[in-house]
Order: C-alpha cells, then sequence, then structure tokens
C-alpha cells in the first residue's frame, strides 16, 4: 500500500498471480502426479473436463499470466523484475516446478530435513513468497524491505504447508489432540513433539526480528 492506498493496476499483478497459483493446481491434481479426484470439494479439472483440456488449461492460464504481467502499468524497470520474480518462483531452482520433482523423488522415502525443508520452500513457498515481493516492487519498496517482505514470504509459506499437512492428516485419519497430531503428521522427519517445536525454533528464530520489523514498516514510494 502507497499512503494507505492500494496502487492503481494492482489487481492485474494479483489476477496474474492467481492464474499461475490455479494453473499449477490443475496440473498437480493430474494422474501423473498428486492424481485428485477433487479440490476444495468439487472434481478437479481432469475429472471434469477430461485430461486433454485440463493440461491445455494450465498451459493457457499460465502464458495468459504473463501477457499480463507485460503489460502491467508500472515503469519498465518494475515491470521487468516482477516477471523476472515470478518466473524464478515457478521455475526449477528453488521453484514450484522444481520443488514438485523434489517431491516426487521423495516418494515413499524418509528424506532428510533439509531435503523436506526445500521442498516446502520450493513447492508452496516460492509462490508465496513470489506474491508478497513483487506487491512491494509494485509499489516501489525500497531492497531493505524487500528482503524483509520475502524473508515474511518464505516464513508463512512454510507455515502454510505445515498447517495443510495438519489439515489433509485431520481429513483422513479423523479428530485427535495436538500430541497425536504431532506424532502422525510427516512434516518433518522427527517422531516427536520436542523434535518438531526444535526444528520449528531453528528454522524461524532467525527470521524472527525481520518479521517483527514488517509491523513498522515506512510507506513505500512508487518509483516514477
Amino acid at each position: 500500500m502507497i499512503a494507505g492506498m492500494l496502487p492503481p493496476g494492482i489487481e492485474n499483478l494479483g489476477a496474474a498471480l492467481e492464474m499461475l497459483h490455479t494453473y499449477s493446481l490443475i496440473h498437480d491434481d493430474l494422474p501423473a502426479l498428486d492424481n485428485d479426484d477433487l479440490r476444495r470439494g468439487r472434481p478437479t479439472c481432469h475429472k471434469a473436463f477430461g485430461e486433454a483440456t485440463a493440461i491445455l488449461a494450465g498451459d493457457a492460464l499460465q502464458t495468459y499470466a504473463y501477457e499480463v504481467l507485460a503489460k502491467l502499468p508500472a515503469p519498465a524497470e518494475a515491470r521487468t523484475r516482477i516477471i523476472a520474480e515470478i518466473a524464478h518462483a515457478t521455475g526449477t531452482i528453488d521453484g514450484m516446478i522444481g520443488g514438485q520433482v523434489m517431491d516426487l523423488e521423495a516418494e515413499h522415502t524418509q528424506p532428510a530435513l533439509p531435503t523436506l525443508e526445500s521442498i516446502h520452500r520450493s513447492k508452496t513457498a516460492a509462490l508465496i513468497t513470489a506474491s508478497v515481493v513483487t506487491g512491494g516492487i509494485y509499489a516501489g519498496a525500497d531492497d531493505e524491505s524487500l528482503e524483509r517482505m520475502r524473508c515474511y514470504g518464505q516464513s508463512i509459506g512454510l507455515a502454510f504447508q505445515i498447517v495443510g499437512a495438519a489439515l489433509a492428516e485431520l481429513r483422513t485419519s479423523g479428530p485427535a489432540t495436538t500430541d497425536q497430531l504431532l506424532e502422525r503428521v510427516d512434516w518433518w522427519p522427527t517422531p516427536t513433539r520436542p523434535q518438531i517445536e526444535n526444528d520449528a525454533i531453528r528454522i524461524a528464530t532467525r527470521r524472527g526480528l525481520l518479521l517483527r520489523h514488517l509491523a513498522i514498516l515506512p510507506p513505500a514510494r512508487r518509483p516514477n
């Protein structure tokens, strides 16, 4: 936000990001990947319209997203940075597609903590982080503020993955106490609550001050 107001045209950036998010969900649900029949309680795209249409729908959303990004009403430098940020976040190196590849390779294994964290940060947190950072770029945030936003997005992305794992376990196995849930969910390769808490503290503590500082960031000015 700039002086308490959303910058004009920011909704186009948000729409493009949601197109990329939706494309990723459509493709993730396909039989070759997660093979899901339902998404948010409704038939997945390939179940409703067939696999070929689902693949093409995802392709079309991805392509159109970059067309929308290329036409953002922002300075050329900001527009280029936004496109590069999103392309990296959805790509192979530390990005969404790379995270999906690692996830497939880790199936039926007990991955070590660094591997599991890398999967979650790439597959889930990367696009969330890009959404936060590109909003900052569009609004004209300085590099220091953008780094804080990046840290915030990465941390929220990891938390989102953990909550998602907990909810999936509850849907599959029914209600549970916190202790039971922590022992049942394979979000980290450590089996007991104290170990999981220690892992979470190790990952989050380094970012705590930056997250807290987000609340007192000065209003950013959008470049001319």
